[in-house]
């Protein structure tokens, strides 16, 4: 019984300064929202991004025959100086 009565009268102190100090905590609270909001608005939009592009050497081409499996090939259709392109 000692340790809740105890919380409670600290609890109780606690929200009696707040409201001793209430001018002081809401001027700290708004000053604090506005140098941030003064900051937001202020400071220049900085956006970057970056991006790669991964090729990959080799495509299949399936080619369609009467026979119930079908061999695959692999068609290189894309050469190193295609690839080069994308890299600049």
């Amino acid at each position: 019984m000692e340790i809740h009565l105890a919380s409670t009268l600290s609890a109780r102190r606690a929200i009696e300064a707040f409201f001793r100090n209430r001018r002081l905590c809401f001027g700290v609270t708004l000053a604090v929202l506005a140098l941030t909001a003064l900051l937001t608005l202020l400071t220049p939009k900085q956006y970057s991004s970056e991006t790669k592009f991964l090729v990959q050497n080799a495509r299949e081409s399936v080619v369609v025959t009467p026979e119930q499996t079908s061999p695959r090939n692999i068609a290189n259709n894309i050469t190193e100086e295609q690839v080069g392109q994308f890299r600049a």
